[in-house]
Order: structure tokens, then C-alpha cells, then sequence
């Protein structure tokens, strides 16, 4: 489990999900653009939903989560999804008109 921490605010998500929105944010900024992508994170109630603005010049950062036993519903769905975006940007038709 990992914190992301976003605004001055922090949410918690899997190791993996939180990898994945690292290296997306970081294709965003070489390319100089924004998405607005939705992660699956643990809130308070238990499974919830987080949309956030990632990409150049926009500062996020991951650290260690308090409660490192607990599951994120819907993980694997948003790993894909933040996949498919980055190799979209990174695809011979990106900037293509």
C-alpha cells in the first residue's frame, strides 16, 4: 500500500496503482501535457474512487501507506487503464492531427 500525496492532501491506493500513476505523470510532463485520470484508493468507508490531475507541472508523490494490509477494489482495472493511456501517448499517432 502506498500514500499518494496530491494538493496537500493524501490518499491511499496499491503499490502497484501507485507506480503506474507515476510513470503515466511522468510521460505527461516529457510530453508537456495533462489527463485527468480516476485511481482506486481505500477511503475511510472502505473502497472509494480519487480523479486526479497529473502531468507537467503538476507535483505528486508516494510514500509508504499507514495500513499496509489493506486491498484496493478495482486495482487491476485501473493499472490497465493508466497503461493504456501512456502507451496512447507514447504510440506513433500521438500529435497527429
Amino acid at each position: 500500500m502506498r500514500s499518494i500525496m496530491y494538493a496537500g492532501q493524501a490518499v491511499t491506493s496499491s503499490d502497484r496503482v501507485a507506480i503506474e500513476l507515476l510513470s503515466y505523470a511522468k510521460s505527461l510532463a516529457t510530453h508537456g501535457t495533462v489527463d485527468v485520470v480516476s485511481i482506486p484508493i481505500v477511503g475511510a468507508t472502505g473502497a472509494d474512487s480519487c480523479d486526479l490531475l497529473v502531468g507537467s507541472g503538476i507535483a505528486i508523490a508516494v510514500g509508504p501507506a499507514a495500513d499496509p494490509l489493506a486491498d484496493v477494489v478495482g486495482a487491476d482495472l485501473a493499472i490497465d487503464d493508466l497503461r493504456e493511456r501512456q502507451a496512447r501517448l507514447v504510440g506513433p499517432g500521438f500529435g497527429a492531427a
